[in-house]
């Protein structure tokens, strides 16, 4: 629970930071109003084409394999796009973060439901969710001050990366479960 709950922080810290560093990036990039703007639309959108996808993979698949794997998807593509020079070299990454982030949510969701009994399940998946608000106040906060004090707009990415690599592969290392199957009931 933990793990996957600070994984999803940094999954909304991630997709927050774009907008705390959008007007620094558009002006070193030479980016137009359209550009910038279509970088979180664009990100936005291929999480949207790849969650189902990614999301049916992850529950035929090993949930701890999945979600250990997303993060290191996301986090490395996050700190990629630190390195773009262009809007291109911005954009590209920014759908791969996408893409790494599009599955997470259902199957981190899924592996929470599946340690946890019913009994308890509702606050488990209540820490796992606050880590939603939490995160995306942080991606704008911290993004907004490390691009400020620490190095200009790519500095947030390559911070946030770091966090989101080393809980992926602690994830690598936990147990995993199984996708449960309903028997039939007697009646059927």
């Amino acid at each position: 629970l933990i793990i996957c709950s600070l994984l999803y922080m940094v999954n909304y810290m991630d997709r927050q930071v774009l907008s705390a560093v959008l007007d620094p990036m558009k002006l070193d990039l030479g980016l137009s109003y359209t550009q910038a703007g279509s970088l979180q639309t664009v990100f936005l959108l291929s999480i949207a084409l790849f969650s189902l996808p990614v999301s049916y993979l992850v529950d035929r698949w090993s949930r701890r394999k999945a979600v250990a794997l997303m993060a290191v998807v996301w986090s490395a593509f996050t700190y990629i796009t630190g390195l773009g020079r262009s809007f291109l070299g911005v954009l590209i990454p920014r759908i791969f973060v996408g893409v790494g982030e599009a599955g997470f949510s259902a199957g981190g969701t899924a592996w929470i439901t599946a340690a946890y009994p019913k009994e308890s399940r509702g606050k488990a998946l209540g820490v796992f969710n606050i880590s939603i608000p939490l995160g995306a106040a942080l991606g704008v906060m911290l993004g907004g001050y490390l691009s400020t004090h620490h190095g200009g707009w790519r500095t947030p990415f390559y911070v946030f990366a770091i966090p989101g690599v080393v809980l992926g592969v602690a994830a690598f290392f936990l147990k995993d479960y199984k996708t449960v199957t309903e028997e039939p009931s007697a009646s059927s």
